[in-house]
């Protein structure tokens, strides 16, 4: 696809990014939107690089087993290979993320997408502008996926969305703060969970795709009925965690109270 572009160092600039449509769109049928963003590696200017794991998904693009949905990726350029950042003259304007904002208003003005199924996924460098895509628009999207990164400082923008981390311990992001932020956004009544590996390197993505199949996750969360992944741990403290943590500790309390009680008046009775 091609999408021309005014902004910063960009005048009428044809930036061509992929997209994934349904084989056959249906009459009056609405589908899933997922935004994809790439790592610093897959950068370039030949729209093709950053599809790169997107292999990854291959069951759920392609096959009998094909869903139904849009999938849009856009690519930062060789010269700014950083999602936020604005090389222009202006210092505005013309960053990747800017860019990824327009296209992906646009597609959801031309084609028939599904506003409440909104989904943003990214790895590494790219899991930082899935964040703040869905950070500026907390009430926009209804899920998000991130692979081996940081999460953002601000936890009260990240309530709406369901949220699926991915992190492995023996790499160099930081899963103990992602763990913080998954129990903080929980604790605030939001919905987050995190998968963490024992290793694995950079690379968590492959697994979080693959096996945890995130992005099929993603396309069944819906902005009025979020959801919990299957098989997955949850941080949040349900009602038997709560009465592990103070019910068995206050019964244990009362029993000894009520045995003492009877003791005593055995005492004087007898």
């Amino acid at each position: 696809m091609e999408y021309h572009y005014t902004g910063g160092r960009y005048v009428n600039q044809p930036i061509k990014f992929r997209m994934l449509m349904p084989d056959k769109i249906q009459p009056d049928k609405k589908y899933p939107l997922i935004v994809w963003f790439h790592g610093m590696g897959e950068s370039g200017n030949d729209n093709t690089r950053q599809l790169s794991h997107v292999q990854s998904t291959m069951e759920l693009i392609a096959g009998k087993n094909k869903l139904d949905f849009f999938m849009i990726a856009t690519q930062c350029p060789p010269d700014n290979k950083s999602w936020e950042n604005s090389i222009s003259k202006e210092g505005k304007g013309d960053s990747p993320m800017t860019i990824a904002e327009k296209i992906f208003d646009t597609v959801i003005q031309e084609y028939p997408i599904d506003t409440n199924k909104l989904g943003a996924f990214g790895l590494c460098s790219g899991g930082q502008a899935a964040w703040n895509l869905v950070g500026k628009y907390p009430k926009r999207f209804a899920s998000l996926g991130v692979c081996s990164t940081s999460p953002p400082l601000n936890r009260q923008d990240f309530l709406f969305a369901s949220i699926w981390a991915f992190n492995n311990k023996d790499d160099t992001a930081p899963w103990e703060t992602m763990e913080r932020f998954v129990n903080l956004i929980n604790a605030a009544g939001g919905n987050a969970y995190l998968t963490l590996n024992e290793i694995g390197g950079h690379d968590s993505w492959t697994n979080a795709l693959r096996k945890e199949k995130v992005v099929g996750w993603m396309l069944l969360q819906n902005l009025k009925s979020p959801g919990a992944p299957q098989g997955v741990v949850c941080y949040h403290r349900t009602s038997g965690k709560v009465f592990g943590m103070f019910g068995l500790p206050i019964l244990a309390t009362l029993s000894v109270l009520i045995f003492s009680r009877i003791c005593y008046s055995s005492r004087k009775n007898g």
